[in-house]
């Protein structure tokens, strides 16, 4: 589906980046809500510092591809065939080639593996 060469504006290729890193963060920030249980057992601790330490990287890792989205000079373009044909999940491949989104899954339907 992404053999072929599929050229996108370089801004365009960062500010997916910095969406889909910024998607990342709020999961990881949703996962926090889970503090309480986790601090009621102090072996989990140490993990749960780390999982904190991931929502701020990625926080940080999303405002510098804004930055460089916004930067970025507007007449260069990326082939990102290649890059996405690499991607295992077939969403975030079709993100990045720039591709709409697939309908989303029915309220209440868990996906666990797969997309």
């Amino acid at each position: 589906m992404y053999d072929a060469e599929i050229t996108r504006p370089l801004a365009q290729v960062l500010r997916a980046a910095a969406t889909e890193l910024a998607e990342l963060a709020a999961v990881a920030d949703h996962l926090e809500g889970l503090t309480p249980a986790i601090v009621r057992d102090a072996s989990l601790a140490e993990r749960w510092q780390l999982a904190d330490l991931l929502t701020q990287r990625l926080a940080g890792l999303t405002s510098l591809f804004d930055a460089l989205a916004a930067s970025a000079p507007r007449d260069v373009a990326l082939d990102v065939g290649g890059a996405v044909g690499a991607l295992k999940l077939s969403e975030q491949a079709r993100r990045f080639a720039g591709f709409a989104p697939v309908a989303a899954a029915a309220s209440g339907e868990v996906l666990l593996f797969g997309d």
